[in-house]
C-alpha cells in the first residue's frame, strides 16, 4: 500500500533538512532532492523496521499546513521608536525596550495586537 506524506525541506548552512511531520522522522542532504531522496530512505526504513505499534504511535494522522502572517519582525524593530525616543515622541512614560509583532489572522478584520508578558 502507497501512502502520501507530507515533507518540509528547509535550508539549514551549506544544506538542506528534511522533515516528515506525520511521522517526527528527519534527514538531511546537500540538495533538496538528496535531503527528499534520503528522507523518503528513513521513511521506508522504518516502515520495513518498526513494529505495528510503533507505528500507530508515531503516525499523525491529521496534519494541516496553512499559512500565518506575522509583521516583519526586523522591520517593524527598526521603525519603533523605543526609550527615551519613545517617551518624548509619544509623551508616555516607560515605554517598552523590545517591540511586540502585530499577529494577524487569516480572516478579515480579525487579528490582535500581542502584549508582553506579565
Amino acid at each position: 500500500m502507497r501512502r502520501q506524506f507530507t515533507v518540509i525541506i528547509e535550508r539549514e548552512g551549506n544544506g538542506y533538512v528534511s522533515l516528515c511531520p506525520e511521522l517526527d522522522i528527519a534527514s538531511q542532504g546537500e540538495t533538496i532532492e538528496d535531503a527528499r531522496d534520503n528522507l523518503q530512505e528513513a521513511i521506508e526504513l522504518f516502515f520495513e523496521t518498526a513494529s505495528r505499534q510503533e507505528i500507530q504511535a508515531r503516525l499523525h494522522e491529521e496534519v494541516y499546513v496553512t499559512v500565518a502572517k506575522f509583521t516583519d519582525h526586523l522591520a517593524y524593530a527598526a521603525t519603533r521608536p523605543r526609550g527615551r525616543e519613545c517617551a518624548r515622541r509619544t509623551g508616555r512614560r516607560g515605554c517598552l525596550g523590545s517591540g511586540w509583532n502585530k499577529i494577524t489572522s487569516g480572516k478579515t478584520g480579525g487579528g490582535r495586537q500581542s502584549q508582553p508578558p506579565g
